[in-house]
């Protein structure tokens, strides 16, 4: 199902594929495949007002190898902060452009929440909420049942932030972990 809150409803799919592609519209139409986004959920809902996008029920997002499911998830797209950004493709908003579909936005946050499973970089992350700054590439792991899994290795707390951009792995609450070493050697 999709609800609209504006007149411009049958182009919902366009927005939702640019706010996820983060490219402009011509680039959207020739998308390599490893940067084609696929989504499935039981209900989609699109607020151009304020610039939001929520997919829930049974949700799958997928591009390249990176795999997101929840219960829902929410897109916010389509803010700028500087002029720089501004010359990265930005189309503006409508008020700005006139265009009622802001094509050309950028996702600036995605919010998954309720059974939270996130496949990338060879890992496994679970949680009850995550957050993902997409500008920092920051992405922050919530709940009782947060944590990441890499091979064999585990590790669990109430908060898990990963820095995709350094690699820094941070966890707080409850922290708790196991550790296979590459080498037969260990703390001995």
């Amino acid at each position: 199902m999709i609800s609209r809150n504006n007149k411009f409803g049958n182009a919902v799919f366009f927005v939702l594929l640019a706010a996820l592609c983060t490219v402009s519209p011509a680039g959207a139409q020739e998308a390599p495949e490893k940067d084609t986004i696929h989504f499935s959920s039981e209900r989609l809902e699109i607020d151009n007002n304020s610039k939001t996008a929520v997919l829930s029920g049974n949700v799958k997002v997928s591009q390249g190898t990176t795999v997101i499911r929840s219960q829902k998830l929410r897109l916010r797209f389509g803010e700028t902060d500087s002029p720089a950004e501004q010359e990265s493709g930005y189309a503006g908003d409508a008020e700005e452009t006139g265009d009622p579909l802001p094509v050309g936005g950028d996702v600036r946050e995605i919010v998954a929440m309720g059974d939270v499973r996130i496949e990338f970089d060879e890992a496994l992350a679970e949680a009850d909420e995550a957050v993902y700054d997409v500008r920092k590439r920051i992405l922050t792991l919530s709940g009782k049942s947060a944590r990441v899994i890499n091979n064999q290795n585990v590790i669990s707390g109430s908060r898990i932030i990963v820095d995709r951009n350094s690699g820094l792995t941070k966890v707080e609450g409850s922290v708790e972990g196991v550790y296979f070493p590459e080498k037969e050697k260990g703390i001995e």
